[in-house]
């Protein structure tokens, strides 16, 4: 691990998606243990997790696999 990256951020990330919604957003619930939602577009996502019951879910936007990010995150 990169010892500049302080590990509470990364523990904070959401975990990767399955590949099945590849180009979604998709709502996680707040132990990130459960995708709650999903949809084209954030707030399709977060409207499914809340009818779902969940107010307040982890929202993240899944790359499609043929996606490339270059950069850093800081």
């Amino acid at each position: 691990m990169n010892p500049s990256v302080d590990p509470s951020v990364i523990e904070d990330l959401p975990k990767a998606a399955p590949v099945e919604f590849a180009g979604q957003w998709v709502a996680w619930n707040r132990e990130q243990t459960e995708i709650i939602g999903h949809g084209s577009t954030w707030m399709d996502a977060r409207q499914m997790a809340i009818e779902g019951g969940s107010p307040d879910p982890i929202l993240q936007k899944v790359p499609r696999p043929e996606s490339v990010f270059i950069g850093a995150r800081r």
